[in-house]
């Protein structure tokens, strides 16, 4: 088995990682999320599937469109997501006005049964 670096998740919001294509919106790591990169999907520390992220477009918070912001976490109101993401960074001291985040958009390519 192939061992792909691991892309945590703490909420299984939107219920998105059932779909096939899903979003995860990360703080800027050019070297962690690109086209191409393969990773292996954690929720909640139990081993969920594989993925292979298919596109990545960095924004500033501010720049996120209010339609992906709501679809990513199944929100009507895409303020929620501005108050989900600084809520998951809180303790990171960042300044939101600059802080570029990676909106990636993800492939499942093996769903993993756990027992």
């Amino acid at each position: 088995m192939t061992i792909y670096e691991s892309l945590l998740f703490s909420h299984n919001w939107n219920n998105k990682l059932e779909c096939n294509i899903f979003t995860t919106v990360r703080l800027h790591q050019p070297k962690k999320h690109f086209a191409g990169a393969k990773k292996t999907v954690y929720l909640k520390k139990q081993l969920h599937s594989n993925i292979v992220i298919i596109e990545v477009v960095t924004l500033t918070l501010a720049k996120i469109k209010p339609w992906i912001k709501m679809m990513d976490v199944g929100y009507e109101k895409a303020e929620e997501f501005d108050t989900i993401i600084k809520t998951m960074y809180k303790n990171k001291n960042i300044n939101w006005d600059t802080q570029l985040l990676d909106v990636s958009i993800c492939h499942v390519i093996e769903r993993i049964k756990t027992q």
